[in-house]
C-alpha cells in the first residue's frame, strides 16, 4: 500500500537521445527467438556500457569516449566542401558572388566517410582483412576473388570496394553472395543491414536507408556509426531536429567524431547561425585527424555568403579571417602555396565585397561623394572601430582592413592574388579567364 500511494521522485531524463537508446537494449535482451538476442553476455554488456556513456556525456556535457570493438573509424570525413579549399572551378563558373556550398555529400558519396564493420574473426577470410594494404579498390577487388574459400566478410569487402568505384550493380551481386554464404542467420546480421544500407546510398534512396541503419541502431544501441549515419540520413531528408539529436549522441561523447560536428555546424548554418556553426568546428580536437579540415571549414564559414549573395559576414567575421587563416596548415606547412592562395582570394573577394557595400551605404546616407575603388578610410583600433560601429550605423572598416590601407590597397592584393591563382590554370581558357578577373579587379590608377 506505502509503495502503491507515496509518490516517487523520477530522476531528471537526459537531453536528446540519452532517453532513447535504452529501450533499444531490451528487444535484443529478451526477445523469444534466441538468434534474435545479443550473442552472449559480453556482448550484451558492452551495448549496456555504450548506452551508458551516451547518457552520462549528454546530461553531463563532458566526453565519454571508447574505441569500438566493432567498427574500425575511417580517414574519410562526411563533408562535401566546408572543410575543403575550394577548386580553381570556383572561379570559372561564372558565378561573380557564388554562396557557401553547405557540404553535405551527395548520397552516393556517403559509404566511404562511414566507419567500417570488423570482420567476424570466425570468418575464413577474417585473416586476410586483418593485413593493411595499399592496394586500390579495383587492385583489391582482383586480390580477394582469389582467396580459395568462400567467405561472406571477402564478399562484405568487395561490396564497399565496388560501392567506391560506383559499381552499384556488382556491389549488390557481392552482397547477395554474403547473403548465401551465411545462410539461415542472414535476416538476423546487422552487418547485412549495414551493407543492404550502403546499396541504397548508392541509388539515393535515403529514406530506404535510413530505415535499414535504424535496423543496425537496434541491434547496437551503444554504437557511434548508427547515430553516426541515421543523422545523416535525417540531414538529408531534412528532418534537422532528428538529425540534431544523432549528431549530438555522437560529438558529446566523443569530439573527435569530426563527421559529427560537420553535420552540427551544417544545421546551424542552415538556421543562418554562423557564430553557432564556428563553435561547433572550432571544438574539435587537435588529436582528431579532422582538426585541419575543422580549421580550414572555420575560415570557410566567416567569410562566406550565407544562403544569399547579401547575406554577408560582418566586420568582425572578416577580421578575424584576417588572423586565422595565416595559421592555417596549408600545402604541406608551406608559407605560400596553391592552396592558400585559393583561400585567400575566396576571402579577400568577400571582403571587398563588403567594402563597396560600406561605400554605397555611406554614400547615401549622405557621405563624401567618390568612386569606390579610391575612397579611403581612416584606421582606428577595434575598440573604438566597435564602439563607433552603432552610433553610424555601419561596421567599421578598420575591423576588416587591417594591413591594408584603403579599398584600393585590397583591390591591389586581390588582384595580384588571382593573377597567382592563374598560374594553377590547367588551358588557355581558364588562364584567359583568371587574367580577366584580376584586371577587371585592379584598383583604378591616376595618369
Amino acid at each position: 500500500e506505502y509503495l502503491t500511494h507515496t509518490p516517487t521522485r523520477q530522476a531528471p531524463r537526459p537531453p536528446g537521445r540519452g532517453a532513447e537508446p535504452t529501450p533499444r537494449v531490451l528487444p535484443p535482451a529478451t526477445a523469444a527467438d534466441p538468434d534474435r538476442r545479443f550473442g552472449s553476455a559480453a556482448e550484451m554488456s558492452e551495448q549496456l556500457w555504450g548506452v551508458l556513456r551516451e547518457i552520462h556525456s549528454l546530461r553531463l556535457s563532458r566526453e565519454q569516449p571508447q574505441p569500438s570493438t566493432l567498427f574500425a573509424p575511417t580517414s574519410a570525413l562526411l563533408d562535401s566542401s566546408l572543410g575543403r579549399i575550394p577548386d580553381l572551378e570556383r572561379w570559372l563558373d561564372g558565378d561573380p558572388r557564388p554562396l557557401l556550398a553547405s557540404g553535405l555529400p551527395h548520397p552516393d558519396q556517403v559509404p566511404p566517410g562511414l566507419p567500417v564493420p570488423f570482420p567476424d574473426a570466425a570468418d575464413p577470410g577474417a585473416a586476410l582483412l586483418g593485413v593493411p594494404t595499399d592496394s586500390g579498390p579495383r587492385r583489391l577487388i582482383e586480390q580477394l576473388h582469389a582467396f580459395p574459400r568462400p567467405s561472406a566478410e571477402i564478399r562484405l569487402r568487395t561490396c564497399r570496394a565496388h560501392l567506391e568505384l560506383g559499381e552499384r550493380e556488382a556491389a549488390a551481386r557481392e552482397l547477395a553472395t554474403a547473403v548465401e554464404l551465411i545462410g539461415s542467420a542472414a535476416r538476423y546480421d546487422w552487418r547485412l543491414s549495414w551493407h543492404r544500407a550502403l546499396l541504397r546510398l548508392a541509388d539515393g534512396a535515403v529514406a530506404d536507408a535510413r530505415r535499414e541503419f535504424d535496423e543496425v541502431y537496434s541491434a547496437l544501441p551503444g554504437e557511434y556509426a548508427p547515430k553516426l549515419a541515421l543523422g545523416y540520413c535525417a540531414e538529408h531528408l531534412g528532418d534537422h531536429e532528428a538529425a540534431k539529436r544523432f549528431y549530438e549522441a555522437v560529438w558529446q561523447r566523443n569530439r573527435s567524431q569530426g563527421s559529427a560536428a560537420f553535420g552540427l555546424a551544417r544545421l546551424r548554418l542552415a538556421a543562418g547561425d554562423r557564430g553557432g556553426a564556428v563553435d561547433i568546428l572550432g571544438g574539435v580536437p587537435k588529436v582528431s585527424r579532422h582538426y585541419d579540415a575543422a580549421r580550414i571549414a572555420i575560415v570557410r564559414v566567416l567569410s562566406g555568403r550565407l544562403g544569399h549573395p547579401d547575406a554577408l559576414p560582418t566586420a568582425e567575421d572578416l577580421a578575424e579571417v584576417r588572423t586565422r587563416l595565416p595559421r592555417l596548415y596549408l600545402d604541406e606547412g608551406r608559407e605560400s602555396g596553391p592552396a592558400r592562395d585559393r583561400l585567400t582570394a575566396e576571402s579577400l573577394e568577400v571582403t571587398l565585397d563588403w567594402a563597396e557595400r560600406q561605400s554605397g551605404a555611406g554614400e547615401r546616407r549622405g557621405g563624401p561623394a567618390g568612386h569606390a575603388r579610391s575612397r579611403r578610410w581612416g584606421r582606428k583600433g577595434r575598440a573604438a572601430a566597435a564602439s563607433e560601429a552603432p552610433r553610424s550605423g555601419t561596421e567599421s572598416p578598420s575591423l576588416v582592413y587591417g594591413e591594408w590601407e584603403d579599398e584600393s590597397a585590397l583591390r591591389a592584393e586581390l588582384e595580384l592574388t588571382l593573377r597567382r591563382l592563374a598560374r594553377q590554370a590547367d588551358s588557355p581558357e581558364a588562364l584567359g579567364a583568371l587574367i580577366d578577373h584580376a584586371n577587371a579587379i585592379r584598383p583604378v590608377t591616376r595618369v
